[in-house]
């Protein structure tokens, strides 16, 4: 930037208190009102970027840790002790683990079945499989353990967990389509 420009900010931000806004209480996030050059709004949107990039990352740890954890109850419920419930815990373990893979990884990968057929691996495929087993724990709760309602209501926490997933991964890709369209709304200032 040229030492006119920089003279320039500083004479219109004199006596301007309000010529920035605050996003938070840090200085780093303040947000210009005034117009500002294609280089300053480059760095903007590479710190909107950057910063989208790490909470999101940040989301994702943290509920990628608590499907685990839940998946690690279910898992150890059903190996405990051979009950009546074992194999309904067992695909409740299922879907959570096909629930944290699709949010923490986009996969695209193509399997050889027996070296004759090939197989496409996605995460609409894991999600197909995800929703199945979904439908499976939600008809053995409801005809085998209807007048169980603890076991019952703990067999719907996988569904829970599939809709909390989905609704993140829909907001992560809404919030990286916000920051990639203001990309393209860049405009081009001139200095007077």
């Amino acid at each position: 930037m040229s030492r006119l420009r920089q003279f320039n900010n500083k004479i219109l931000e004199i006596g301007q208190e309000n010529s920035f806004t605050r996003d938070t209480d840090d200085i780093d996030d303040m947000v210009p009102i005034v117009p500002i050059d294609s280089q300053e709004q480059e760095e903007l949107i590479e710190k909107f970027t950057l910063n989208n990039h790490l909470r999101n990352n940040w989301y994702i740890k943290v509920f990628t840790i608590c499907f685990l954890l839940c998946a690690g109850l279910f898992l150890q419920s059903a190996t405990t002790k051979h009950t009546d419930h074992t194999f309904l815990f067992l695909i409740c373990f299922q879907s959570i683990i096909c629930t944290c893979i699709t949010l923490r990884y986009e996969l695209l990968h193509d399997y050889k079945i027996f070296g004759l057929k090939m197989i496409r691996v996605k995460n609409s495929t894991i999600n197909a499989i995800n929703c199945i087993l979904l439908v499976l724990i939600g008809w053995i709760s409801s005809s085998s353990f209807k007048e169980q309602s603890i076991i019952f209501l703990i067999s719907q926490l996988p569904l829970l967990l599939f809709i909390i997933g989905a609704l993140l991964k829909k907001w992560i890709k809404d919030m990286e389509l916000e920051v990639a369209g203001l990309r393209n709304m860049k405009y081009k200032y001139k200095n007077v």
